[in-house]
């Protein structure tokens, strides 16, 4: 490893990604796939991936069954970037989205996953010794079955004592307790932000308030993705609409985490909130347009950040 990393990003359910399109997908009926491919999936790992080119140094940390070990090790060898991969038992856990061509629209069918016993614990003890040096780390997607749902919290304050801020993005009971221990940003999408604040959220101004409200408490900067229509950005009073150029839909899957990995380095590199804005909205939107699990790149980024439009919803 030759620079110490700034970014820990950190993965404790991996999975196939498995991404299949269909032409007028129909559920009950025989549907034809026109195209399938397969890539090592996980929040973190697609955090990482987009921010390979971005000049920070980046460590991937992640529990992987033995049956994909070799195969991440090989991609991450090849972008240049280092890899703590704690395996466990078992086999990983098959992501199935099914992509209809005529709608873009996307069906997910995600596996649990293998419970990983120790292995959790055990990465844990691998990443500690780069805290004292590190800047953020990154905590997102699911957990494994039989994993303490707490988890996420009790390492951001782990991370919190060697002066580490944490971005979040989870759902559920971890993004329940994570919101708690009060990282530096959470960036659920609308759903999973409904579940959290346990409201129906009907507008911008209602989603802004329970988003404002959070600032209140703690978090710094608060990110609700709404899918095609953008995102919402919270911080110090301040309430922002990013909304995305047109595209033609590939694959919506990792736009979330290219998301994530902008929001970390507008983090380290000081931006406003509306450079941030545009910046990871840029990301996201150009993520969904690839097929798979791919990533924009922080350069592509960063080249279509100005044709994100900020409406600001400040004064509501």
């Amino acid at each position: 490893m030759t620079a110490r990393p700034e970014i820990i990003t950190v993965t404790l359910n991996p999975c196939i990604d498995k991404t299949v399109q269909v032409c007028a997908f129909s559920t009950g009926a025989t549907n034809r796939i026109l195209s399938s491919r397969e890539e090592i999936g996980g929040k973190g790992i697609n955090v990482s991936r987009a921010l390979c080119g971005s000049g920070i140094p980046t460590l991937t940390a992640c529990v992987l069954a033995q049956d994909r070990a070799r195969q991440l090790r090989s991609e991450f060898q090849d972008r240049k970037m280092p890899l703590l991969l704690q395996e466990s038992n078992g086999s990983t856990r098959v992501n199935l989205k099914i992509i209809d061509t005529t709608t873009g629209e996307m069906t997910e069918l995600n596996e649990a996953g293998q419970p990983i016993a120790e292995a959790a614990d055990q990465l844990w003890t691998q990443i500690e010794p780069f805290l004292p040096t590190a800047k953020l780390l990154v905590l997102s997607g699911s957990l494994p079955p039989q994993t303490e749902p707490r988890i996420y919290a009790q390492w951001m304050r782990k991370s919190a004592e060697y002066g580490v801020v944490t971005i979040l993005d989870a759902a559920g009971d971890a993004l329940q307790y994570g919101t708690a221990a009060k990282p530096h940003a959470v960036k659920p999408n609308i759903e999973e932000f409904r579940a959290l604040v346990d409201a129906p959220l009907s507008g911008i101004p209602q989603i802004g308030s329970h988003m404002r409200r959070l600032n209140a408490e703690g978090i710094d900067t608060v990110v609700v993705s709404l899918g095609a229509d953008g995102a919402l950005f919270a911080k110090n009073g301040t309430l922002l609409h990013a909304k995305p150029f047109p595209i033609t839909v590939g694959s919506a899957a990792a736009a979330g985490d290219a998301m994530v990995a902008m929001l970390a380095v507008a983090h380290l590199r000081g931006l406003s909130l509306q450079e941030t804005a545009k910046l990871a909205c840029a990301a996201g939107t150009l993520t969904a347009e690839k097929q798979g699990t791919q990533t924009a790149s922080f350069g592509e980024a960063a080249a279509a950040a100005d044709q994100i439009r900020i409406e600001d919803y400040s004064a509501l």
